[in-house]
């Protein structure tokens, strides 16, 4: 887990690189969570979402200036575009998506959650050490994001970039069958912020111990449409206030399972 020192692209807190072995076997959605699936839970449970409470809106970034804006108009019904039934849902904090995996657990029977930061880069490395799953590049066939940025020898595209949310399963899966792992929308995880790897769990398990900060912050992974190249690999990771909701960001969900479900044979 994590990336070695030469990965073109690479932080800081993406290190030190370390082993994982997965404690318990788990299943991960093909694709992150939609309009449509939020608005069932939304209007099943009654649920209104941070950015629609107080007029909190969401942050949305100001590429000229370099500066994240709240837009108080801004939220997952609102994302400053029409959102497709079958896009990610966006305009989510990590508190809203925490509140979906519970109503989703309650109305299945089963333990829904959000996946692990360490889950998380398992499904999207898909059994590769490189960059990204396609290799040490990545393209617009491949992944939603901006190309106006090189990635390492690999030229800038504008002319490729799509510069919107694209729907679910409209790109090609990963060999693991997963889709938009790398782009179109930033994934929340489970793990509170850490800037690095150090003394992190080593079984698969979520980091839930308390960063040092004013304000708890959690992990996000995978880039977004708006993303260069770089926070697109799969061992890219940023941070984001729990109670934060911005118009690049969604979640997926994942859930342990059983020894019955993995081997249905079993008494």
């Amino acid at each position: 887990m994590g990336s070695p020192h030469d990965e073109p692209g690479r932080g800081d807190d993406e290190g030190p690189q370390h082993h994982v072995t997965m404690d318990k076997p788990f299943a991960m959605s093909r694709g992150a969570i939609t309009v449509r699936e939020f608005r069932s839970f939304v209007e099943d449970a009654g649920y209104r979402t941070g950015a629609e409470r107080g007029n909190k809106g969401c942050f949305v970034w100001n590429k000229g200036s370099r500066e994240w804006e709240r837009h108080q108009d801004c939220n997952w019904r609102n994302p400053g575009f029409h959102p497709d039934d079958r896009a990610p849902v966006v305009g989510v904090s990590w508190e809203d998506a925490m509140a979906y995996v519970k109503w989703l657990g309650d109305k299945t029977g089963k333990d829904y959650r959000l996946p692990s930061e360490a889950e998380w880069e398992y499904a999207a490395r898909a059994g590769t050490s490189t960059p990204f799953s396609t290799g040490n590049r990545i393209g617009s066939d491949s992944a939603n994001y901006d190309a106006n940025y090189h990635y390492a020898d690999r030229k800038a595209r504008p002319d490729v970039s799509k510069s919107k949310i694209a729907p679910v399963g409209s790109l090609p899966a990963n060999p693991w069958g997963l889709c938009e792992m790398h782009g179109n929308v930033w994934e929340w995880v489970a793990d509170c912020w850490h800037e690095s790897y150090r003394d992190a769990p080593v079984d698969g398990s979520p980091w839930h111990e308390e960063n040092d900060g004013v304000r708890l912050q959690r992990v996000a992974r995978g880039g977004g449409w708006n993303s260069e190249p770089r926070d697109l690999r799969s061992a890219s990771r940023v941070k984001f206030c729990l109670d934060a909701a911005d118009i690049y960001l969604g979640f997926r969900v994942a859930r342990s399972l059983s020894d019955q479900e993995i081997r249905p044979g079993l008494p």
